[in-house]
């Protein structure tokens, strides 16, 4: 945990940057939070949302313990270069894509650069984030922006080998997670008059959170399965053209992410 208040320069102005704004407000009054962003409509709307939030320029970064980086992959370049001139030697550097590769970064900036890939978890103040290790960043670096990020979420250390399996759990499953419950609810709600399709939004929601809380608790995925769903029961007959296709499907998900990370990193325009 970080004891000291923290200036954090945010560049950008898209949803990414809205749920660190204001995740980051919530979670700490003392840190200074300023925003910077070629869209001053943008900009001018995020800072009249989150309270405390101020309006950045490149000069800011000379006095910033880190400046996040929360615009596409393309514009890294560019972004990367228009901060260069004014950037402390301290100030830590913070990717939040993998669709630029650490070793690329450290090519374009000598600053010490962190890896970290929040989520929409953080909206909510919840959620993991990985963080690795990038060119020049030392143990200090490393703690510093994990200690940010704890105020608001659980950071994980993770080896940038390992950066595309961490964001799959940590990040995609949310958005994985969301488009089964959607379907889920909507084969549910075809056979019913008297649910409305919010009462089940809610009871999909409790489920999801009863879920995440027992795994928390130790309890195991097969505790969970076998302890709802009984031999030869309904549950068990639903689960069955599930269980039969699931472990494929999910095979072909990553497989595809890991296919299309490789392709933003050898060409961030693509």
């Amino acid at each position: 945990m970080i004891s000291r208040a923290l200036t954090i320069l945010i560049a950008g102005t898209g949803r990414l940057a809205a749920i660190l704004a204001k995740a980051a407000s919530r979670a700490s009054a003392s840190d200074t939070i300023a925003v910077v962003g070629r869209n001053r409509e943008a900009r001018d709307a995020l800072i009249a949302e989150v309270p405390g939030l101020r309006t950045g320029e490149l000069d800011w970064a000379s006095r910033a313990d880190l400046l996040i980086l929360a615009v596409s992959p393309q514009a890294y370049p560019d972004v990367l270069a228009a901060f260069a001139p004014h950037l402390a030697p301290k100030t830590v550097i913070v990717s939040v894509t993998n669709g630029v590769a650490l070793e690329t970064l450290g090519q374009w900036t000598a600053n010490p650069v962190v890896k970290a890939i929040p989520t929409t978890a953080q909206a909510v103040g919840c959620g993991a984030v990985p963080v690795v290790a990038g060119p020049a960043a030392t143990p200090a670096d490393i703690a510093l922006v994990k200690g940010w990020f704890s105020r608001f979420s659980q950071p994980f250390d993770v080896n940038e080998a390992d950066i595309r399996v961490a964001s799959n759990v940590a990040s995609s499953a949310i958005a994985v997670l969301a488009l089964f419950a959607r379907a889920f609810v909507s084969a549910n709600a075809a056979r019913t008059d008297t649910i409305s399709p919010a009462s089940l939004d809610i009871m999909i929601a409790e489920s999801l959170i009863a879920t995440g809380e027992l795994l928390r608790q130790g309890h195991s995925y097969e505790t969970i399965i076998h302890s709802t769903a009984t031999p030869l029961g309904v549950t068990e007959a639903l689960m069955r053209p599930l269980a039969e296709v699931a472990p494929e499907v999910c095979v072909r998900m990553v497989e595809a992410g890991f296919v299309r990370q490789s392709e933003l990193q050898s060409d961030p325009k693509s």
